[in-house]
């Protein structure tokens, strides 16, 4: 049994850029539950996503570009 609550907001700063922040949480099975914190970044061109664990830094950066390969770190 999984549980995943999210949270999120979204603001532009630029006409280029639209950036989405948030947290989620995941629980399994009755053990403890983990809480990371998203970032998305939407340019014209290209997306930027990163999960974090706070204390921890990045978990995983996901960067999208078009028509190039998609980069996993770490992968």
């Amino acid at each position: 049994f999984v549980i995943i609550f999210i949270s999120s907001c979204a603001r532009v700063n630029d006409i280029n850029k639209t950036q989405f922040s948030g947290k989620f949480m995941i629980s399994q099975n009755n053990h403890e539950p983990s809480t990371f914190n998203i970032n998305v970044d939407i340019y014209k061109n290209a997306s930027i996503i990163q999960i974090k664990k706070p204390f921890y830094g990045n978990v995983l950066k996901i960067e999208m570009n078009k028509g190039k390969k998609t980069i996993f770190l770490p992968s």
